[in-house]
């Protein structure tokens, strides 16, 4: 069964079983071949649909990317056997493999990338005005110079709260350092 066959069959038969209708028994129930002939008029239309979405989808990706479409366009614009016979037997076992997970993988993509967006905007967007900075660090250099606040923090059992965000601080500006001489020790030298 293909699987537009499938949704389509499971969005006919999903709005019945969410109202909990019953079957009356005193009409009989619709005959097969009218129920199969309706799946398959819902599958066709529910295939346009998609047909439909995905030209819109790719004319404005063409519209939004331009040449680089272009050139895919260009690459790619052969036939699916043309390109398959291309790749040899190795190949086309990899693409048969790969092109029935292509979707998943992109809608996964898709989800991941918004899910990072939200992330972004919700917790690590930085601040937009001076003195959101200003008093933060002004209450960090407070409470740096204060040594009540440290006995506070010690009788608390606090201080193994802020000895873990110390670490944490220290491993995200030792990663940075790595990052940003390209070298895990020490400083290329040419």
């Amino acid at each position: 069964m293909s699987p537009l066959l499938f949704a389509s069959l499971r969005q006919a038969v999903r709005p019945a079983l969410r109202s909990g209708a019953r079957f009356n028994s005193s009409k009989p129930p619709p005959s097969p071949e009218k129920k199969a002939q309706e799946v398959i008029s819902n599958a066709q239309k529910t295939a346009g649909e998609l047909g439909k979405n995905a030209g819109q989808l790719w004319s404005s990706a063409k519209t939004t990317l331009g040449p680089v479409v272009e050139k895919a366009e260009v690459l790619v614009g052969c036939t699916r056997t043309a390109t398959l016979q291309r790749l040899g037997p190795t190949g086309q076992k990899v693409a048969e493999a790969i092109v029935p997970a292509r979707k998943s993988f992109v809608y996964n993509l898709a989800v991941a990338r918004e899910v990072v967006k939200q992330v972004y905007r919700a917790e690590l967007q930085p601040p937009k005005d001076i003195a959101t900075f200003r008093t933060a660090y002004e209450t960090l250099y407070r409470r740096a110079v204060d040594p009540t606040y440290w006995r506070g923090i010690v009788q608390s059992g606090e201080i193994a709260r802020v000895a873990v965000y110390a670490v944490e601080a220290y491993g995200i500006f030792k990663i940075g350092e790595i990052i940003g001489r390209r070298k895990l020790v020490g400083y290329p030298i040419h």
